[in-house]
C-alpha cells in the first residue's frame, strides 16, 4: 500500500467513526508504527488549505465534521497513474496482498478501502478466488 492509498484509509476510517480513535488503533489498521500515523495525518493536513484531521493529548484523532473529502480525494487521484483496475487485476492483488501478509490475518476494512469496492463484491471476489 502506497502513502497516498494509507492516507484515504485514514480519511476513510476517521470518517466512519464516531468520537476519537487512537494512534496504536491506525497503525494496527495499516500495519505501520504510530509515528508514521502522526506523519500520514501531518501531510494531510498540510495538503489542504485548514486542519481536517484533529487529535486530543490523550484521547486521540477525529475528523472535521465539515469535512470535504472531494479536495483530498481529487489530489489524491489525480497523484495515481493507474486509475482502473480490472476485476481480475485486483484480484491477483488481493492474493498478493493476502500472501504476503501470511501467516498474519488482514482485515476485510484493509482490502474494502484499498480498492474502493463495497463488502458484496469482496465476497464475489472471494468466490472466485478459491
Amino acid at each position: 500500500m502506497n502513502k497516498e492509498e494509507k492516507k484515504n484509509t485514514v480519511i476513510n476510517f476517521l470518517l466512519n467513526t464516531s468520537g476519537y480513535t487512537k494512534a496504536t488503533e491506525l497503525a494496527d489498521l495499516l500495519s505501520i508504527s504510530s509515528k508514521s500515523i502522526y506523519r500520514l495525518i501531518n501531510e494531510i493536513n498540510n495538503s489542504t488549505t485548514s486542519k481536517k484531521i484533529y487529535s486530543a493529548k490523550g484521547k486521540g484523532f477525529y475528523i472535521n465534521p465539515d469535512f470535504n473529502s472531494l479536495e483530498i480525494t481529487q489530489d489524491i487521484i489525480s497523484k495515481r497513474v493507474k486509475l482502473t483496475m480490472s476485476p481480475i487485476e485486483r484480484r491477483n492483488e488481493i492474493i498478493k496482498d493476502l500472501l504476503i501478509s501470511s501467516p498474519k490475518p488482514i482485515n476485510v476494512n484493509q482490502i474494502v478501502n484499498k480498492f474502493y469496492i463495497s463488502e458484496s463484491m469482496l465476497s464475489v471476489d472471494e468466490k472466485v478466488i478459491i
